[in-house]
């Protein structure tokens, strides 16, 4: 999900661009010079969050769930395990098609509220082994 927008917008800009400059549709020289300026900076911010989504790691132990991320906002949460009994698995309809979602644990962060970890490739199993650290099974 932290990738779509900027892939959407670059996207867009650059069929703009292509069919603009082609005659398509006629707009004007400043116009296409515009849209042309604005490539590199599209393509720096998808590159710039390609790569912070790249270095950012969920760690689960048997104490506690952990989430590094690379950016200078929010370099590191940890939640104690016990938190997690009260998570919720969410995966929108984009998520479904490329296999990523979100946990919001409920009141679980240092100020009691609530704390969402998203863009978690391959959910459903993450949340499979987070039950099964939570509530192992009983012989």
């Amino acid at each position: 999900m932290a990738l779509l927008p900027p892939a959407l917008l670059l996207l867009a800009d650059v069929a703009v661009f292509a069919v603009s400059s082609a005659g398509i549709i006629p707009v004007n020289g400043v116009a296409v010079g515009a849209l042309g300026a604005l490539v590199l900076p599209l393509s720096l911010l998808l590159v710039f969050r390609a790569r912070a989504w790249q270095r950012a790691y969920f760690v689960v132990t048997a104490s506690r769930i952990m989430t590094v991320n690379w950016r200078r906002g929010q370099p590191l949460t940890v939640l104690p395990i016990a938190a997690a009994a009260d998570m919720t698995y969410i995966q929108p309809l984009p998520g479904r098609f490329f296999d990523y979602g979100s946990f919001r644990f409920a009141g679980a962060g240092r100020t009691g509220r609530p704390v969402k970890i998203g863009c978690l490739p391959y959910p459903e199993q993450l949340f499979l082994e987070i039950n099964g650290i939570l509530f192992p099974e009983r012989p």
